[in-house]
């Protein structure tokens, strides 16, 4: 079995995220990259903090998100529409483009966030490793052994909840894709999470739901069809 462990995890710590941090608060990864690093930064902290669902569901959003950043994807009133774009270079997201072009019937964001989600765990770890963000190792402990996939680099992985947590002072500031990456963040039960270390005010979670509120139409669906989604994975039946 494969298990994620924590950037956080050994010596390194969130004092060590610090000392790597870019010279900006720019995104420096996209944006469901950056949502698996919050999500499993967080896991391996409080394990029980959200679901491995609300985890799939968020990466769904996340790579939706990208093709609405890209422009390659609008979506209104629930539905997505393929907007005839150039084609992003990223390979994951032109597979899931042709799957679009595929199922071009199916234009409910409900549908593409539940068929998403399915195996977007796989899909977002597998660019991980093709970038050479993660790599597996074998752990030994005791007469067991196990496969644990790590990040490349701990210290930037653990930078991505506290790059964003510093954007959320100033809302103003962030660009789309951050403010769609809070959204989803928000939306999957994160920001507490996002917000435990640092000494972010309680003003930045009161305007979290502004900001949410504030995106353009396709990021503000994909955020509230995301929180949706994960509201009724919670209530399923198991």
């Amino acid at each position: 079995m494969v298990n994620h462990r924590s950037a956080l995890d050994g010596p390194s710590g969130i004092a060590a995220a610090a000392d790597v941090r870019p010279s900006t608060l720019a995104p420096s990864m996209p944006l469901a990259d950056t949502f698996y690093f919050v999500a499993h930064e967080s896991f391996g902290v409080r394990r029980l903090a959200v679901s491995e669902d609300a985890v799939k569901i968020g990466l769904a959003g996340a790579l939706l998100g990208e093709l609405v950043l890209s422009q390659n994807v609008d979506i209104r009133r629930g539905a997505l529409t393929l907007t005839g774009a150039e084609l992003p270079d990223d390979r994951l997201l032109r597979q899931l483009l042709e799957k679009m072009e595929e199922l071009w019937d199916e234009r409910d964001l409900r549908f593409w966030l539940s068929l998403v989600a399915d195996k977007a765990h796989l899909h977002v770890r597998g660019r991980l490793y093709e970038n050479g963000s993660v790599k597996t190792v074998t752990e030994r402990r005791f007469l067991r052994t196990r496969s644990v996939v790590v990040p490349t680099k701990p210290n930037l992985a653990a930078w991505q909840p506290l790059r964003l947590a510093r954007v959320l002072d100033d809302p103003r500031s962030m660009c789309r894709a951050d403010r769609l990456l809070a959204g989803l963040v928000d939306a999957t039960g994160l920001t507490s999470h996002v917000l435990r270390d640092t000494e972010t005010p309680r003003a930045s979670r009161v305007v979290l739901p502004q900001m949410v509120a504030a995106l353009d139409s396709a990021a503000s669906e994909t955020v509230n069809h995301t929180k949706a989604a994960v509201a009724a994975a919670a209530l399923a039946p198991r």
